[in-house]
Parts: structure tokens; C-alpha cells; sequence
């Protein structure tokens, strides 16, 4: 049925309301734990980082993916962001996830900052004022999903792009993060008791550190993209810069 609104919506040049991977999800059906696997981490390294296999996406649809691979925040939240949520000039580079005149969030613990590393400083460095493409973040969830299985990105059932967010967290419990800190990272309600100003950036971000994915490198031609669209003419700096 899923499957079927889809084309429905493409068909018809028809942009959902609700993407469909969202209404579906939630349907309570039999066996809901296994809907949403987390892809391998190996997986997410060697096919979606260090792989041609998303090149027929554009690049906003690319860097959401980066920056979703290493902060687990929800599709809205990253495409929510807004320049001054976004803080690459300090000594730890961070996102601030909050309400602001794009949305509200999905709940009140979700106001958090997440350190930037690996994937998803890289991704935040092609569109260091935001992604700003999609005028929802179903649009978007919509397109990937799509591309996911159509190129047969997938290995389980059960796989979708929100499984990246799954992922995150099994990452941070492979390396014995606290759960406070797991909780505080993906915009959780924290389940233990609440001491004090919480978990500073600091704090957060040597437990990032421990797992975040290896450096992305991209396609000559999408470098060249990506450094036209923020005015690079002279470019040599700005690859040092981008893979940093």
C-alpha cells in the first residue's frame, strides 16, 4: 500500500502532506520491533560514504545523509536548520537543534546542540546555512526513501532512511556511551534522574569522538559544485577546509 501512494504522489507531481514511510510507521502491526533495522555501521561506511551508490542524488539529499550518519537527528531537525543553528567558526563545531521560524520540535527534550564530526561536518561545510531545498522534511524522507530502494540500497527489510538514526544509537551503545548521554544526543526524554546543567559539548563530544565515520571523498565534479555554489573560484584551500 505504501508503495502504491508513492507512485500515486509521483505519478500525479503530488507533494504529500505526510510522507508515507512517516504514516505508516505508524500503524501498529505485528513484529514492530524489526520495522526499523539500523544499518550496519560497515555498511553505512563502505556503501553510502565511500561509494558512487548515492551519486544520482542531489546534493542537499547527499549531505542530509552525511549529517543524519553522524548526529541521529531527525529529517525535520536537520532540514529545519537555519544559519545561526549552525556554529562551524567555535572551537567545537556544533548544531543547535530548536524551534525556530522553519518548525517546532517533535518534543521539548528535543532542543539539544550536537557536536559535528566526521559525516556530518562534512555535510554541514557543503551547506554551511542550512539545507533549505525541501519545504517539508517528508519531501525529503519521500525522495531518499525512494532512491534507497529503487537502486536497492537496502540490505534488510525493515531499512529506510530513519534507520540511520537507529544506527547512531546502537554506535554510541557499542562503545559504552552513557545512557543519559545516548538520551541527551537523540532528543530523548532522559530515563534516569536529571543533576544539574546536563552534559555540556565537551562531554557529548568525547563520546562522538569514539565512533563517528572516516573522512567522505567526493566526486571531483560535486566538489566543483558544491565550491561554485558558496562563490570558490580558487578552490585548493577550501578542499583542505571541506576534508578536514
Amino acid at each position: 500500500m505504501k508503495d502504491i501512494l508513492e507512485k500515486v504522489f509521483l505519478a500525479l507531481d503530488i507533494e504529500p502532506a505526510v510522507d508515507a514511510e512517516t504514516l505508516f510507521a505508524k500503524i501498529k502491526l505485528q513484529n514492530t520491533d524489526d520495522s526499523r533495522k539500523p544499518y550496519d555501521a560497515e555498511y553505512v561506511q563502505k556503501v553510502f560514504l565511500n561509494s558512487d551508490a548515492l551519486n544520482g542524488l542531489n546534493d542537499e539529499a547527499r549531505a542530509l545523509i552525511y549529517i543524519m550518519a553522524d548526529t541521529g537527528a531527525r529529517v525535520s531537525e536537520i532540514t529545519g536548520l537555519m544559519p545561526e543553528d549552525i556554529k562551524l567558526g567555535t572551537t567545537i563545531p556544533y548544531i543547535h537543534i530548536r524551534s525556530n521560524k522553519r518548525g517546532g520540535l517533535k518534543t521539548p527534550h528535543s532542543d539539544r546542540q550536537i557536536q559535528l564530526v566526521g559525516a556530518a561536518l562534512y555535510g554541514i561545510k557543503m551547506f554551511p546555512k542550512g539545507i533549505t531545498r525541501y519545504s517539508t522534511a517528508d519531501t525529503a524522507s519521500t525522495l531518499i526513501n525512494k532512491y534507497l530502494r529503487t537502486h536497492n540500497l537496502n540490505p534488510m527489510d525493515g531499512n529506510s532512511l530513519y534507520s540511520l538514526r537507529h544506527t547512531f544509537k546502537d554506535r554510541l551503545r557499542d562503545v559504552q556511551a552513557p545512557e543519559e548521554v545516548i538520551d541527551n544526543l537523540m532528543g530523548h526524554k532522559s530515563r534516569g534522574p536529571k543533576y544539574g546543567r546536563g552534559h555540556i559539548l565537551e562531554t557529548k563530544l568525547e563520546w562522538l569522538n569514539k565512533r563517528w565515520y572516516q573522512k567522505i571523498r567526493p566526486r571531483a565534479k560535486v566538489l566543483s559544485i558544491t565550491l561554485k555554489r558558496v562563490g570558490i573560484t580558487n578552490n585548493d584551500k577550501y578542499k583542505k577546509e571541506l576534508h578536514s
